[in-house]
């Protein structure tokens, strides 16, 4: 099973969505925006800002 890192990488590449253009998106640093596309665990909080911010659903990014 991927990671949630992975699946996060991989939405933004199918959206064409940079990690500069990510982090304004959720208005963190691009170190934050490293560290969470990185990750094989984020808090469920996290997971849902990400999730609006890339105007997807949790059970879309779940698919990836």
């Amino acid at each position: 099973m991927s990671d949630i890192g992975e699946k996060i990488r991989a939405v933004l590449r199918e959206k064409d969505i940079t990690n500069e253009k990510f982090a304004k998106l959720l208005d963190v640093s691009r170190q934050r925006v490293h560290a969470i596309s990185k990750s094989k665990d984020l808090k469920w909080s996290t997971v849902v800002k990400i999730c609006d911010g890339l105007g997807i659903t949790v059970e879309d990014l779940c698919k990836y």
